[in-house]
């Protein structure tokens, strides 16, 4: 419990450091749901429409598998740029 709300309250302070903040390659950020404020986290399971790709979830808890690392996915990208 007492690591829930320390995250919690991570989350919050990362969250007004950041808010209005441009995103740019390598950084690690969390997606949550305007409306339920619930996390996007990608668990290690498999997804069911393809057993290839990772499932995709909404977590009313904070945890490991919320935070997500933004990576380039074409060369002309580099870690450090600016995400558009």
């Amino acid at each position: 419990f007492e690591d829930g709300e320390r995250e919690r309250e991570a989350n919050a302070a990362a969250f007004e450091r950041t808010a209005g903040c441009e995103v740019r390659y390598g950084q690690v950020i969390q997606l949550r749901n305007a409306y339920s404020g619930a996390l996007l986290a990608v668990t290690r399971r498999s997804a069911h429409v393809s057993k290839d790709a990772r499932r995709v979830t909404l977590e009313a808890e904070p945890g490991e598998a919320a935070w997500l690392r933004i990576t380039p996915r074409l060369r002309i990208h580099a870690e450090g740029q600016r995400v558009q």
